[in-house]
């Protein structure tokens, strides 16, 4: 699930910080053809757990989120 997309790495290594402080694995990832630093949170493994984790996050902090699900290569 994407939390945000930053100009600025800092901007995007704050959030993910304050985040995972809140109990979630967050990650940091890049698109080459935009140069935005996404927050993502996950993995999660379905579009339902997806509304779920962005429901919790609102309630933690100012974040909604973007409930979309990703997950790892394998």
């Amino acid at each position: 699930m994407q939390l945000g997309a930053f100009g600025r790495s800092s901007m995007a290594t704050d959030l993910a910080k304050q985040i995972k402080s809140t109990g979630f694995s967050t990650c940091i990832g890049t698109l080459p053809q935009n140069h935005l630093y996404r927050v993502l949170v996950g993995p999660v493994p379905n579009r339902i757990a997806a509304d779920t984790v962005t429901r919790r996050i609102a309630n933690l902090t100012k974040h909604q989120g973007y409930p979309q699900y990703w997950s790892p290569v394998r």
